[in-house]
């Protein structure tokens, strides 16, 4: 249907009044009520720091504009309707648009653990957003274009002039509010990507020869990319404790028999006072490589980590990232951890208070390492997953299986022992004790892990459900048993 001349009902009183321009008009009018209501229920704010604001541009009263037009008061009520109707001509979709946006309501945050949590409070009756979220908004507003801190303070003050009392003040209590970022350090190692060993340079010198001879420049290594990020745990951990919502949902008793805290190792850690109830916490960590962009080959690889006696819930929304790997190469584990392990060692026998004055220090016990079989292999030191005897679980040297255009290792047949600590620790001895063998058992040298007070390497490490079994065995019988398609034989109707 051809569209009519813009806001002809205006010019003709036998038009009728289309549905969209009548329910702008109502709802605008409903909006104005609503204001002049709030304006007799509450006192006007920030009278003061609108001062400067009113000289240069006016008041930002109503009574001024009503004032301007009583002189017209008989046709007051036309004008208003005609610009309304009338003040943006362009576009009727944008006003709906406008429309929409104005009657989206964010929806509450949904718990389904069955803990008590906190209700939000927001900045006024009726606001969708509290205090917290504001802050977050404009923060992000700001890192998405860039603002300086003169843009960010004019920002505060435009929204705080849309609200009924100051909130963000100033940029310098808008900043006092925003927690303070972790402290990131920065760990250079030495380019030479057959050494990788970690380079620490004394203050005021810039320059460090590795031992494999490599002189490496503080300045090359920055433009090189050789270093990699680390993020203390201890800071992290006191923050999130600081929190009493996080506190409060700690537990070290769980009879469900589906977690950490539910496993044997644990409550045997329990019995011999290893573990503190009430007292301690345990950890496990995690690490694993990804592609950071489609078109390139640069790997990122991060160091997680996350309490265990935190509920499923918790855990997922307090995962604390302790490394961040970048670069073209996979990373040396032993480089890489070596930052890591040392904390975690101290953290172990001496632990750390959430605040000074209180009576104990909490410990932090390593538990177990949650990766893929990609990732295990070198966090081990032993050889990849098709190499000989790579399973991480036990001395089976596997065999090659051909698979389509290539081979797969697979470990078939007989049962052999399982990969115990002290094993590993002779296996290691032997190969740095002959330099011509590529591997004993599988182990192909020493692991930064060994260095890990109350980790065992051979038993802390986790089985791969996701490439053992989901895209292993599952994958193949759903390709090529339940889901095969006319071209592709299925197997199980084989003669």
């Amino acid at each position: 249907m051809k569209r009519g001349r813009y806001g002809e009902f205006l010019r003709d009183d036998s038009k009728d009044i289309p549905r969209t321009s009548l329910f702008q008009i109502n709802n605008r009018q409903a909006r104005q009520e609503e204001q002049r209501i709030d304006e007799h229920q509450e006192q006007p704010n920030q009278a003061e720091e609108n001062v400067a604001f009113e000289e240069v541009n006016g008041p930002l009263s109503e009574t001024e504009s009503e004032n301007s037009g009583s002189e017209s008061a008989s046709s007051n009520s036309d004008n208003i309707e005609d610009r309304t109707l009338s003040g943006d001509e362009t576009s009727d979709s944008s006003e709906e648009e406008e429309l929409a946006n104005e009657e989206f309501v964010p929806e509450e945050r949904e718990h389904d653990d069955g803990a008590e949590h906190e209700p939000r409070q927001p900045i006024y009756e009726g606001c969708n957003i509290t205090v917290q979220e504001s802050r977050l908004l404009i923060m992000g507003f700001a890192l998405r274009f860039g603002l300086s801190d003169l843009a960010i303070e004019n920002l505060c003050r435009i929204v705080d002039c849309h609200l009924p009392f100051n909130v963000h003040r100033s940029f310098h209590h808008f900043k006092k509010q925003i927690p303070a970022p972790p402290i990131v350090e920065t760990r250079y190692y030495c380019c030479n990507e057959k050494c990788q060993i970690p380079v620490q340079f004394e203050d005021d010198i810039n320059i460090e020869e590795c031992e494999c001879q490599q002189v490496n420049n503080i300045h090359d290594l920055k433009k090189t990319g050789s270093y990699f990020l680390y993020l203390p745990l201890k800071d992290q951990l006191v923050s999130m404790l600081s929190d009493e919502t996080v506190r409060r949902e700690l537990r070290w008793e769980d009879d469900s028999e589906s977690d950490v805290i539910s496993g044997q190792l644990y409550k045997s850690l329990l019995r011999r006072g290893v573990v503190r109830k009430e007292r301690d916490l345990t950890i496990q960590f995690n690490t694993d490589g990804v592609e950071a962009f489609k078109s390139s080959s640069v790997q990122m690889w991060p160091i997680q980590v996350c309490v265990n006696e935190l509920p499923f819930k918790f855990r997922k929304e307090n995962i604390i990232l302790c490394g961040l790997w970048y670069d073209y190469c996979k990373p040396n584990m032993n480089t890489f951890l070596a930052p890591f392990i040392e904390e975690l060692n101290s953290l172990r026998q001496v632990g750390f208070k959430v605040n000074p004055n209180d009576p104990h220090f909490i410990k932090v016990h390593t538990l177990l390492s949650s990766v893929d079989s990609m990732a295990r292999a070198p966090l081990q030191n032993i050889q990849y997953v098709r190499g000989e005897s790579s399973c991480s679980f036990c001395l089976h040297p596997g065999e090659d299986v051909a698979v389509g255009e290539g081979s797969a290792r697979c470990f078939l047949g007989d049962i052999y022992p399982l990969r115990t600590n002290a094993q590993h620790l002779r296996d290691v001895n032997r190969v740095q004790a002959d330099p011509t063998l590529k591997h004993v058992n599988g182990v192909k040298g020493p692991s930064a892990l060994l260095l890990l007070d109350g980790f065992d390497i051979a038993n802390s490490f986790v089985p791969d459900y996701l490439h053992c079994v989901l895209l292993g065995v599952v994958k193949t019988m759903v390709d090529k048993c339940w889901l095969a398609t006319s071209n592709h034989v299925n197997v199980l109707e084989r003669d």
